[in-house]
């Protein structure tokens, strides 16, 4: 999972917030899957799906994308 620690508690959770995870499908790919804004300015998500050969790839892919993705409840960077 992709978190973000948020400077105050969510009220239905703590302040941790999801920004993405991984998963493995039953054919052996493995699928990162992030929230993002579809534009700028824009208060529309999208969660983006990426399919990737190994784990290690998939994990890569969230960090480096981490400063670009929003969170699925609050849609926040």
């Amino acid at each position: 999972m992709l978190l973000r620690i948020r400077d105050i508690a969510l009220p239905e959770e703590d302040n941790a917030e999801c920004h993405g995870g991984d998963h493995r499908r039953k054919d052996g790919k493995w699928i990162a899957s992030f929230c993002v804004r579809t534009g700028p300015g824009d208060d529309s998500l999208e969660n983006v799906n990426a399919e990737f050969e190994d784990r290690d790839r998939a994990i890569a892919a969230l960090w480096l994308l981490r400063k670009d993705t929003v969170g699925y409840r609050t849609g926040e960077s």
